[in-house]
């Protein structure tokens, strides 16, 4: 028997929508673990060089809060994440916690403008100034701008940033991002000032995984990261050999099911590749099959050797993505005024007063038009049966439901 949930309400949908007339291709929404694609979450990351991470999600099991607790148990940072009502992320918020307590301190601000269709656009970061403790005031310091090609790959990002001391902007880097005939990643370019400063060349395997990653910066001796796999297609050692990250994985959760926060665009572009691995080492993209249950981190002496005496091993924590029962929540506008039902693959809308001789509307996440129809009753039944599996919203006067099959 096929299982259809109800969750909170996502989506206000707007003009966007209605104007739909070929289905958009719609950017990835990569802090959002919709279980029409996932069955796992990532929870808590345990023992991570001392610090444990913990991720709470909203009811529409998006990432809100990832919190930073040190080895006795202090709150020492909190990253808090807000979306848009298309659920793309639009605003991230770094807060450091004082030691022996206080209030939280906004360290970063980042933000993300985002097209019609989902894609980054521009990037604004702002910073706390900190010119004395006292000093909590936070301004632009970094602005950033997108482009993609025709199959909205990105390809190009630039960057400017502010000079306080001459109170004014100037033009910072920019990065190039060049893909192979199959469509991957093959290198990630930074310029500033007409020169190159760095590029990372990525190399890939037969089964379309990456095998290294080679940094080459002018005048200095390239830096290699080798993936080592094992039989199951998962990185068993990813790094260079005087530090190397090590890796074992649930064999009962497949990565593709298992979500985990990935990077922006703004990282990739900003930090380069290798700075934006999953589970510290990996690349985000199909280099593992199994979701990771642990990581031997290394431990670099000071002379920069691995100590294996003092390797720490870190543990990830998941928990299976609620599929069943109904999820409300009162922070969307109109939603008080309606009760949506499933019963026997059908959606059962009960409405106030008010909404009757109104119009309600079924669309797929990416914005088509699917069905509508009109309240016609205080109680109005629509036939979901012959959808395929998937997520999809209906739309009642200003509330929008988001339901999955």
């Amino acid at each position: 028997m096929k299982k259809t949930t109800f969750m909170l309400p996502l989506l206000v949908l707007g003009s966007l929508f209605l104007k739909a007339v070929a289905q958009p291709v719609m950017a990835e929404h990569r802090f959002c673990a919709d279980p029409a694609r996932y069955q796992y979450r990532l929870t808590d990351m345990k023992n991570c060089y001392g610090q444990d991470m913990h991720y709470d999600y909203d009811n529409a099991n998006c990432l809100v809060k990832e919190s930073v607790y040190e080895s006795g148990g202090d709150l020492a940072e909190e990253t808090l994440y807000t979306y848009d009502d298309r659920h793309y992320l639009i605003k991230m918020e770094m807060r450091e916690y004082p030691r022996g307590g206080g209030d939280p301190i906004v360290s970063y601000r980042h933000l993300y403008t985002r097209d019609d269709q989902g894609y980054i656009t521009q990037y604004t970061r702002l910073r706390r100034r900190a010119l004395t403790p006292q000093d909590l005031e936070l301004i632009e310091d970094v602005h950033g701008k997108y482009f993609y090609d025709e199959q909205h790959k990105p390809i190009r990002a630039e960057y400017e940033f502010w000079d306080e001391q001459a109170n004014d902007w100037y033009e910072g880097k920019t990065c190039k991002l060049a893909y192979n005939e199959k469509g991957q990643l093959e290198t990630v370019t930074m310029f500033a000032d007409g020169s190159t400063l760095e590029t990372e060349y990525l190399m890939y395997n037969e089964q379309g995984k990456v095998t290294s990653l080679k940094l080459v910066v002018p005048g200095k001796n390239d830096l290699i990261e080798d993936y080592t796999y094992d039989e199951h297609g998962d990185i068993v050692k990813a790094g260079r050999t005087d530090f190397m990250f090590e890796y074992t994985y649930d064999q009962d959760k497949l990565a593709e099911k298992t979500f985990f926060p990935r990077h922006t665009l703004r990282d990739l572009t900003y930090f380069g590749k290798r700075n934006c691995a999953a589970f510290f080492g990996l690349p985000e993209e199909n280099s593992f099959t199994h979701a990771v249950a642990s990581i031997k981190l290394p431990a670099p002496d000071d002379e920069g050797e691995e100590d294996e005496g003092e390797s720490e091993i870190a543990t990830m924590v998941y928990e299976k993505i609620e599929t069943t029962g109904v999820h409300n929540a009162a922070t969307q506008a109109g939603t008080n005024a309606v009760k949506v039902e499933i019963k026997a693959g059908q959606l059962i809308l009960n409405v106030d007063k008010s909404l009757v001789g109104g119009e309600w509307q079924l669309f797929t996440t990416a914005g088509q038009l699917l069905q509508r129809g009109n309240i016609a009753n205080v109680t109005t039944t629509v036939n979901i049966a012959t959808l395929t599996p998937g997520t999809y919203v209906i739309r009642l006067g200003h509330a929008a439901f988001t339901f999955t099959k």
